[in-house]
C-alpha cells in the first residue's frame, strides 16, 4: 500500500470515505491520514454477504461448491444466502453513497476505500440506474476488474447526470 502512496497523492482529493472492514480502515489511514484530507467512516459501503453465514472462513472448494449449486438464485433479485443479503439490499447500500456523492458539487474529487464487489454494484447502479439487475451485474463482476489499491476515478456532471472515466489504474 506505502509503495501507490505517492500516485494517491497526485489526486486533489476533497473527502475520504472508507468501509467500516479492517482491512479498507487500514488502507485509508495508510494513505490518507497524513494529508489532511477529511475522512469519514460509512457503516454501509462494505464487501457484499454473498455467502451463507456458515461458509464465511470456509475454503474456496466450499464456497465454490455452494455457488454452482446456487447459480439460479444469483439471477433473483430478492434472492439473499442464509445471513447474507440480497442484490436489492446491496443495491440500496449503493443508492447511499450516490446520494452522499450528490451532495458534493461538481468540481470536487470524492475517494471512496471499498470492496470489488461493493464498487461493481455502485458503478452499475449509477451507470444504468433502474436498468441494473442481477444478470448486468453477473456480466460487470465478468469483466470490471477491481484490483487491490487500483482505482477508478469517474466525472459525474449533475446537470446532465451523465459520468465520465476519466482514468482506471491497475498497478503492475
Amino acid at each position: 500500500v506505502l509503495a501507490v502512496k505517492p500516485e494517491y497523492a497526485k489526486i486533489p482529493f476533497c473527502k475520504i470515505y472508507y468501509s467500516p472492514f479492517k482491512r479498507a480502515q487500514e488502507t485509508a489511514k495508510l494513505l490518507f491520514a497524513e494529508s489532511g484530507i477529511p475522512m469519514e467512516e460509512l457503516p454501509y459501503i462494505h464487501e457484499t454477504r454473498n455467502k451463507p453465514a456458515h461458509l464465511q472462513g470456509g475454503t474456496y472448494d466450499e464456497v465454490k461448491k455452494f455457488w454452482e449449486e446456487n447459480r439460479a438464485n444469483a439471477y433473483l433479485p430478492e434472492w439473499k444466502p442464509e445471513g447474507g443479503e440480497s442484490f436489492l439490499d446491496i443495491k440500496e447500500r449503493g443508492k447511499k453513497l450516490k446520494e452522499i456523492f450528490s451532495g458534493h458539487g461538481n468540481e470536487e474529487t470524492i475517494g471512496v476505500v471499498s470492496h470489488g464487489n461493493f464498487l461493481r454494484f455502485f458503478v452499475g447502479h449509477w451507470l444504468m440506474g433502474e436498468s441494473f439487475s442481477p444478470q448486468v451485474f453477473v456480466e460487470l463482476f465478468r469483466y470490471f476488474v477491481v484490483e487491490n489499491v487500483g482505482y477508478v476515478l469517474l466525472e459525474f456532471d449533475k446537470e446532465s447526470g451523465n459520468v465520465k472515466m476519466t482514468r482506471w489504474h491497475r498497478w503492475e
